[in-house]
């Protein structure tokens, strides 16, 4: 029979009887050992430094120093690099906690209403394991929603609208709104005058049934993320 591997644990926790909850969950668990435990950020970093463990468990709100800033001190330290941080999160589920856990390097993410008996070990253990990042159920369905929201495709009505382009208003409409150039720019790099840019850009905007640059920049973004754009020598 293969032995359970050991994975050694710092947990963080600024509130006591959280804290002890979770120091509970941990050592419940066969295979984990919690090394140290610590009350705020910065008595979190100090532990993980001193124990070097392969998993630290961090609340993300935390006094001295919240879970956000520890895991970026934690994770941007070379001498840290076989640590793993998961955060846990109580309070609103909100998108804001997740893309920020991320962001700063954690590599597993947790609700606190969404632990139960197991789930907690299970997500330590992953994390441990170094298999991508660890997420609990509510915390992947808000990303998922999140990159759905970032590349909605577009609109049909709107798709037909940009199909009327002609390659060089297209052009105009890339190095213009995208690339923020100046007219006189862009008649440089097509070869064109400034007179002929403006007439283009009027055609455009009469062809995409918008009235300004502003409604034009926000078609121009769906175009560059659903890779519309020509390549445009720069």
């Amino acid at each position: 029979m293969r032995a359970v591997e050991t994975v050694s644990i710092v947990l963080a926790d600024g509130d006591y009887l959280a804290r002890a909850g979770l120091r509970d969950l941990l050592v419940a668990e066969r295979g984990l050992h919690l090394v140290a435990d610590a009350a705020d950020g910065v008595a979190a970093v100090r532990a993980v430094r001193r124990h070097r463990p392969r998993v630290a468990v961090m609340d993300c709100a935390m006094p001295e120093l919240d879970g956000l800033a520890a895991t970026r001190m934690i994770t941007s330290d070379p001498v840290l690099a076989g640590t793993g941080v998961l955060l846990l999160a109580a309070g609103p589920r909100s998108e804001r906690h997740v893309l920020n856990a991320l962001v700063a390097g954690a590599s597993g993410f947790v609700f606190k209403d969404e632990l139960h008996s197991g789930r907690l070990g299970a997500a330590v253990r992953d994390v441990a394991a170094g298999d991508g990042t660890v997420l609990s159920p509510r915390a992947a369905e808000i990303l998922t929603t999140r990159l759905r929201r970032t590349f909605t495709p577009m609109p049909t009505a709107l798709a037909a609208r940009v199909d009327r382009l002609t390659r060089r208003e297209r052009e105009v409409l890339g190095l213009l709104v995208v690339a923020d150039r100046s007219n006189a720019e862009i008649a440089g790099i097509l070869g064109v005058s400034p007179t002929t840019v403006k007439t283009h850009m009027q055609s455009l905007l009469g062809k995409l049934g918008v009235p300004s640059r502003v409604q034009a920049a926000r078609i121009a973004r769906q175009m560059a993320e659903a890779d519309l754009y020509p390549n445009i020598a720069s």
